[in-house]
């Protein structure tokens, strides 16, 4: 497997700078292992460490992320892991900037010429209908809109190329990648993101730790504060939801991502809201304080207007047991979720509001989320990405042997 990682003594998530990839990789690493597939995970060095054990998923420190070398580093460490097939976990900058997105196929490429099957995850898919001049505004992306609409299709259209497979994890990024980017759909699988057996902690000890009020109603919204999230919207409406609701507390456990902490209004109005005792502006949540965030919350926020990812706030929630409210971004994924509406002025604050009125809502949430849950136990995700491996092998050993016979025709 091909992936950012955590270093020896580190936690997945320690720093806002840090990539979810790490918190993915691991649980599926061990999902797999506990499935009897062996997996080693090609890395990245934080300094000089040497290979080492997670566990008992042999980590290869090999790459430096945002090096000029990186590309040419993963193509050498690929083959000498040994894996007659590699798992490779995509985000567009998983590896370094703009450059490494490019240079990757090529390693990628070279693996394929030794004989080795390549599975690609793509964690981020961009229906480019939705490219438009808001999103790149919303999102701090400069430059042409039809010259970043050519450089995401053909970024994705690369890796895919030099993909046997290619894994993702909703049904809606299936489709945009059938009707946008040109691939067959005979190539893609989805599987969904896996979800913890965690439970949730002792709310009123959650929220005393948060110096919230035990008797509360706590709304949160949790994840980076990227424009597609809808994190403005959201601002836009918490002081009619605080003026309606005298016992709302809202939560926003997120960091500004990088590319927006500068030229943007988002840090001050975060800023003029920190004055306001019902509104809890955390910045990044390490690890170790996730589920004392997530254990505070009556239900988690998702307002986003465009579903690129599957989402790691949802996936915590599930596993935490937090209802979680989403916007109709997630139509096509999850039509039957209750309590689902539109990203505009005043909607979603009426969703919130609804949610603390509505008993029967807050029940149907709770049932929806206990069915999500069932359904995306990592041990089921990681069977059906051991059928895959399987599927992969067994269909490239095949290939092999008619082309064998056929040099004998």
């Amino acid at each position: 497997m091909l992936s950012p990682y955590r270093p020896p003594q580190g936690a997945e998530l320690s720093h806002a700078g840090d990539s979810a990839l790490n918190w993915y990789t691991r649980r599926l690493a061990f999902a797999l292992r506990d499935k009897g597939v062996d997996v080693r995970v090609v890395a990245p060095r934080h300094a000089d460490e040497a290979p080492w054990l997670d566990s008992g998923i042999r980590i290869l420190p090999t790459y430096r992320r945002g090096s000029p070398f990186a590309a040419s580093e993963i193509a050498r460490a690929l083959p000498a892991a040994g894996a007659p097939l590699v798992h490779i976990q995509h985000e567009l900058f998983a590896y370094g900037g703009l450059a490494s997105a490019f240079l990757l196929p090529a390693a990628m490429r070279a693996t394929r010429c030794r004989g080795i099957r390549v599975m690609t995850t793509l964690h981020g898919v961009l229906p480019l209908h939705k490219l438009d001049r808001e999103f790149m505004r919303a999102n701090g992306i400069g430059g042409p809109l039809s010259l970043a609409r050519n450089v995401w299709r053909s970024l994705l259209r690369r890796i895919a190329t030099h993909s046997d497979l290619v894994h993702v994890h909703e049904s809606a990024h299936r489709r945009w990648l059938e009707e946008e980017y040109g691939l067959r759909g005979s190539r893609i699988a989805v599987i969904p993101l896996g979800v913890d057996g965690v439970g949730s902690q002792d709310p009123a000890a959650a929220r005393s730790a948060l110096s919230i009020p035990a008797n509360a109603e706590v709304a949160l919204f949790f994840g980076y504060l990227a424009g597609y999230k809808g994190i403005h919207q959201f601002l836009d409406d918490i002081p009619a939801l605080l003026d309606k609701r005298p016992a709302v507390h809202i939560v926003i456990a997120g960091a500004v991502p990088r590319r927006l902490a500068h030229g943007s209004t988002l840090s001050a109005r975060l800023k003029n809201l920190e004055s306001h005792d019902r509104v809890h502006v955390l910045g990044f949540v390490p690890e170790g304080r996730v589920a004392t965030v997530f254990s505070a919350a009556d239900v988690a926020v998702l307002p986003y207007t465009l579903a690129i990812s599957a989402s790691g706030p949802m996936s915590l929630a599930i596993s935490h047991r937090i209802p979680v409210l989403l916007s109709d971004a997630f139509a096509e994924s999850y039509p039957d979720a209750p309590g689902m509406y539109q990203v505009s002025h005043g909607r979603i604050a009426a969703a919130i509001d609804r949610f603390f009125e509505d008993a029967l809502l807050r029940t149907r949430s709770r049932d929806y989320l206990a069915g999500l849950a069932k359904s995306k136990t990592w041990p089921l995700v990681a069977s059906a990405f051991a059928s895959l491996y399987s599927g992969a092998l067994k269909a490239h050993t095949a290939e092999q042997q008619r082309v064998q016979g056929d040099e004998y025709v």
